[in-house]
This record gives C-alpha cells, structure tokens and sequence, in this order.
C-alpha cells in the first residue's frame, strides 16, 4: 500500500466572533493548530508526521513549493528511472504506528478463523514440512517468505504471524532484513538493526536495477566505502533473542568488493563479494547460540552489492521471512529476473510463499482483465522461481472510500480485485485466504474504524497495529486449521 503526500492549500485566517478564551488556553489551542496546519502550507511539507505506508516518491512541483500555473495542464507524473537511490542512515526503531502491541500473548489458541483457506490442500508440501517440525525431526526448520506491500513493509500481520508460529512449533530464527532501509518506515518487530549512510538503493518500485536483479527482498545495495551495517538479536520482550548463525546474502559481481566483519565487537574473518560471474550468494558466520551482533563494513575499493542479512538458529522451528515492498503491485514484481528469482529461492528454500497485494491496484484504472493478467504473470513466474514450492495468495483487506469528507463505505474496486484474485488463484493451482470476508466484508473497514480502540486507521486504508494483530492471528489460526485439514 502506499499513501503519498498531498499538497498543502493556502489558508487564509479571518477573526471570528465568540467567547474569550484562557490565554494559557488559547496557546494551547493554537500549538495544537499549529502541528495540524502547518505541514498543510506550501513549503511547509516536512513537517507532516512519516507514516509507515507513506511512499516515497518525487513531490509534485506543488508539493515542492514550486510555482505553478493552473492554467496550463498539469505536468505529468515523474518517470521513475533506473539507478539507485542515496539512503540516509538508519535504525530499526519502534513507534505506536508500527510496533506490535504486546510482547507475547498469553499462548496459542485456535481461535477459528472467520475465512478459511481455499484449496488448501494444495499446501500439502508445506504442511508435510510442518509436521516434520511438530515430531521435532533433528534439523525440521520451516521458512515462509510473506511478500507483501506496505501492510508488511512495517511488519504488520508478518509480525505477528512470525511470533504466533514461533510459540507454537519453535523458533528458528527472526528471518531476512535488507542491509538498509529503503523507506523511512521500513521496520521489524523483535530484532535490532542499524544502517549509516553510504550506501544506495535500487526497488522493484524504483529506482529500478538495470538488471532487474533485487535479491529476496526485492532490494538491492551497493556499498560504498566505509558504509556499515548491525544486525542483533533483541535486548527485550520473549521474540528474536537468540541466533546461531548470521547469514549475508550478497550478489557476485566482477566490481564487486570486500567486506569486513566485526561479530559482538571482535573482527572476525571476512569475504570478498567479487567473481567473475554474477549470481546470488550466501556467506555464513556461525556463532553460539545466544544473544550476539553483527557489524559488515564496505573495504577500500570495489562496489559491493548486497541484498539482506538473515538472522537464523539450528534449532527446529520456524524461519519467518517479511518481505514488504512499498507501493508494490503485481506487475511490478513480475518486472524480476525470473532465472535470478529461481537462484534466489533455491539458496533461502522457503516452504511456503505467500503474496498479499490488491490495495495498491485498487487506486489504478484497471479492467478485471488487464488485472488478470498482471497477476497472472506474477503467479506464473513465482511459481517458476519456486519449483514446486506452495504459494497462498492473501487478499487485500477492505478500504473506505469518503463521501462528503466521512467515511462511509468500501472502496468500489476491492470486491472486484478480491473476486479477480480467487478466480486467478482457482485457475493457476494455488491457495487463497480472503482478509476482506474476514474482515467482515463490504463496509468492514468502517466498522473497524469505529470499534473502541480502534482497528482501522484514519487514511481510510490501513489497520491500526492492533487490527493488523487481529488479522495475524485469523491467518495463522487458518494455517493451523489447515494443518488439521490434512490429517
């Protein structure tokens, strides 16, 4: 999902009659007008609170401040070109807008999901694996790679899917992080991580590489000199304290460059990322099992091109990877190299593979046809890539649309892209869970948003932290009930 930042109107103040306020009263009153209106004034448009879903993207000249001249058409929107983008530094940082809410809940329940899971026996390869992981096999780990939009870019439903899954067949490990943030609020619940800057992006989103090559995460990142990155376990809370084994995922490439290792403080033995081929890679550096922290470092000379870190244990269990793209849409993602799709997939080896897109599409003007297609493509070519591994397709949940400034009902083209999806599910082979019928179905997000606390956000398109923890739980419960389908 993404939520651009819309120009601010000039206003204009003119004296109204009424009662006489407190001075200290009205001070008060004009502070809080004060960072409600101020981002709204051309010029002014930093000072808007970041918001996890937020894009980023190039401002319109007005956005920009820049004059314009509404009498001419409107320029059109910028082209997003190939290249990489210059990140700033970094940290994984929570907030109320995006960490979970609790640390642990009090345990697993199987609280029956309102929406069951269609095909589910398509997932029988995945749950195989699952039951070998519940006989505590030696070696049974489960990984489940949750591609998604901006819904997951912030961990939400990932994150509490990762740890409801944790609690019940065993921790394996936080799972992948990209060595950056390539969106302010890029964020992972339960795991501590840090970027400076120095280094530069490409997106599936754009800036696009030229190669259409972006890792597992759908990322890539070429470091600079200097350029540095932490990845630890987390210093609170139940989730994430524990890794036996940082693995660096990495590109080979002939310019490629060194990278120094520093593990809890101590430098340990590094690699070089240089080769005479390019392909996807994995260096490993195994630790005890225990609370520990990685630092890579970018060496003098070469360029480096570096995907993610994956944080993992030998011990049995579950490996949860969130993979959120913001912005992204089908088409986007069927833009990947498909042959480096295929390579990344057999190095990581998830079980399981789920997409949860819609909610971007809902804002374009696309025939339930050329939608088809778009998906189409992308189920085609995962499938390709996974050889064989099970995919879920997620729905988007429910979004409001305004009418007279209220919220009032659901946006008219998620029931179409949800109906599109199950049919492009049914006809391609794979499983499908609608969120928008768990929700509720038609007018949900209303009700959500008006449930005490809420469930739903003020923007008409996300949920809270707590509603996106309500929508974990229903998945993961349909999970579990499918698991029990197959016995």
């Amino acid at each position: 999902m993404e939520r651009p930042g819309a120009p601010g109107d000039g206003i204009e103040n003119e004296a109204l009659p009424g009662p006489r306020f407190p001075k200290a009263l009205g001070a008060l009153v004009l502070a809080g007008l004060g960072l409600v209106l101020l981002p709204l004034v051309p010029g002014l448009e930093a000072l808007r609170l970041p918001l996890p879903w937020v894009h980023d993207r190039p401002q319109s000249p007005a956005a920009s401040g820049a004059p314009t001249d509404d009498t001419q058409t409107p320029p059109p929107a910028p082209v997003v070109q190939e290249g990489e983008q210059a990140l700033p530094a970094s940290e994984n940082r929570e907030a109320p807008a995006n960490a979970l809410t609790e640390d642990v809940e009090s345990a697993f329940d199987d609280e029956p999901s309102p929406s069951r899971i269609v095909h589910v026996e398509l997932l029988r390869p995945f749950y195989e694996a699952l039951a070998r992981v519940r006989r505590k096999e030696p070696g049974a780990r489960l990984r489940i790679a949750h591609y998604g939009d901006s819904l997951v870019t912030s961990d939400y439903v990932s994150g509490t899917m990762r740890r409801r899954l944790q609690e019940r067949y065993g921790d394996a490990g936080h799972g992948f992080v990209l060595i950056a943030n390539p969106w302010s609020w890029y964020f992972h619940n339960d795991v501590k991580h840090t970027a400076s800057d120095g280094w530069r992006a490409s997106r599936v989103v754009g800036p696009f590489a030229p190669d259409h090559r972006y890792g597992y995460g759908a990322v890539s990142f070429l470091g600079s000199e200097g350029a540095r990155a932490t990845f630890a376990t987390a210093d609170k809370g139940t989730f994430g304290r524990s890794v036996s084994r940082f693995i660096v995922h990495y590109t080979s490439t002939p310019r490629g460059g060194e990278i120094l290792l520093k593990v809890d403080g101590r430098t340990t033995p590094g690699f070089s990322t240089r080769g005479p081929e390019s392909g996807p890679r994995a260096h490993v550096i195994d630790v005890p099992d225990g609370p520990h922290e990685l630092e890579l470092r970018v060496a003098k000379g070469g360029q480096p091109r570096l995907f993610g870190v994956s944080l993992e244990r030998t011990a049995g269990g579950v490996i949860y990877d969130a993979l959120g793209i913001n912005g992204a849409r089908a088409k986007l993602l069927s833009k990947i190299d498909g042959e480096h799709w295929k390579d990344v997939f057999s190095l990581q080896k998830p079980d399981l593979i789920l997409l949860q897109y819609g909610t971007n599409e809902s804002d374009d003007r696309l025939s339930e046809e050329s939608y088809g297609a778009q998906l189409r493509a992308l189920v085609k070519k995962v499938k390709d890539a996974g050889q064989g591994v099970p995919i879920l397709m997620v729905a988007p949940l429910d979004r409001a649309d305004p009418i007279s400034g209220k919220v009032a009902k659901s946006h008219a083209n998620i029931p179409r892209i949800v109906a599109v999806q199950e049919r492009v599910a049914a006809e391609e082979g794979i499983a499908f869970w609608n969120t928008f019928e768990a929700m509720g179905g038609e007018g949900s997000f209303v009700r959500w948003l008006k449930q005490k606390p809420s469930l739903a956000s003020s923007d008409r398109v996300h949920p809270t932290p707590r509603g996106a923890e309500q929508i974990g739980r229903w998945l993961s419960s349909a999970l579990v009930m499918g698991a029990n389908d197959q016995q």
